[in-house]
Order: structure tokens, then sequence, then C-alpha cells
């Protein structure tokens, strides 16, 4: 503290900064809001087909924007080869999906699209903008052809990028900073 006391300069330098680390927002990259299971046998007359069990929830994990403590419920339209439907994940969902063309089991995939992508925050307070489309993807496990009945994998929603400021404005960020510690440092003390 001494170092400070006897450069007045860094002391004034250094509550402007932590402001703005606390005006910084913080933001998180994924979330796992559920799971797909493989079952295995379907109902369409073909036993090797395509049955899935798909868990959603987010209770407690996300909220609204600005109203504190309000949940916020996700919406998508899932698409598993041909069984089309909507899923939210506020009340929590279970759903058996038998879709009705075959699948190789070598790979599932299957996509879910946001219904609305509006920014929310999660429970530790970060903002959250989603990406509009999840990609799901159930592969074999290693050593095996094809994938095995209860199988699991995490749905896992992935947010936007944070846009990155251009190099001119740090460039024009910076040169005010210098100029205004030169103009500190010139400035007599005492």
């Amino acid at each position: 503290m001494s170092a400070l006391r006897s450069h007045p300069v860094l002391l004034s330098w250094l509550l402007p900064f932590f402001l703005f680390l606390l005006t910084a927002p913080a933001v998180a990259d994924s979330i796992t809001m559920g799971s797909a299971t493989y079952i295995g046998w379907g109902s369409w007359g073909n036993p090797s087909k395509t049955t899935l069990t798909l868990q959603l929830d987010t209770r407690s994990l996300i909220f609204d924007r600005y109203i504190p403590g309000l949940q916020y419920p996700l919406a998508f339209n899932v698409n598993v080869y041909g069984w089309m439907g909507r899923v939210e994940t506020n009340p929590p969902t279970s759903i058996l999906i038998d879709p009705p063309y075959f699948c190789p089991c070598e790979t599932i995939v299957f996509t879910m699209s946001l219904i609305d992508t509006l920014p929310f925050r999660l429970a530790n307070g970060q903002l959250f903008t989603p990406n509009s489309t999840i990609t799901v993807a159930l592969e074999p496990l290693p050593g095996q052809p094809y994938v095995q009945q209860g199988q699991t994998v995490n749905i896992v929603l992935t947010s936007q990028p944070t846009p990155t400021p251009e190099p001119a404005s740090l460039l024009l960020f910076g040169s005010g900073l210098l100029g205004i510690a030169v103009a500190a440092c010139r400035r007599p003390h005492g």
C-alpha cells in the first residue's frame, strides 16, 4: 500500500479500473438442460428402428432477463427422423419419441430449433443469449458398431459469441487513457 501512497496516479486509476470491470457483463458459454436416451425398438413395424426418450428441465436454472426469480421456459421444435413436435423445458418434459422413419443406428442425429431466442439470465446472474438451433448426436461407444440401448447424451444449449471491439476503438480508448495518464503525471503534486 505504501507504493500506492507514493504514486497517487496509480491510486487514482484503481477505482475507475475496478468500476469498468464491474460494468462488463458476465456471459456464459453453454448450459446442459437435459438428455436424450436411445431406447431401441420402434412401433412402426421395424424392431431395429430408433426410439428415444427426451428429457428437458430448466427449473431453477434459467430466469427472466429483467424480473429476478421469474422462471423462464424454453420451447423447441424437435425433428427426429420425421417425428416433429413442440417440447418445453418448464414444466420438466419427459417424452417418448417414436419416429416413423428408419434409422441405421450407427449415429443418431436430430435437431432442436429454439422458438424464442431472447436473452435470459442464469441462476448465477450471467447473461445468456442462446443459439437458435441445437444438433444432438448419439454416436456408438468406442469398439461398438451401433448405438447401444440405454445410451444417453446430454443436450447442451450454447450461447452466441459475444462481439469483440474492433481495433480502432481499442486504439482510441488506449490513446485517451495514455493522454490522461501523461496529463496526470505532469500535474504538480502537492
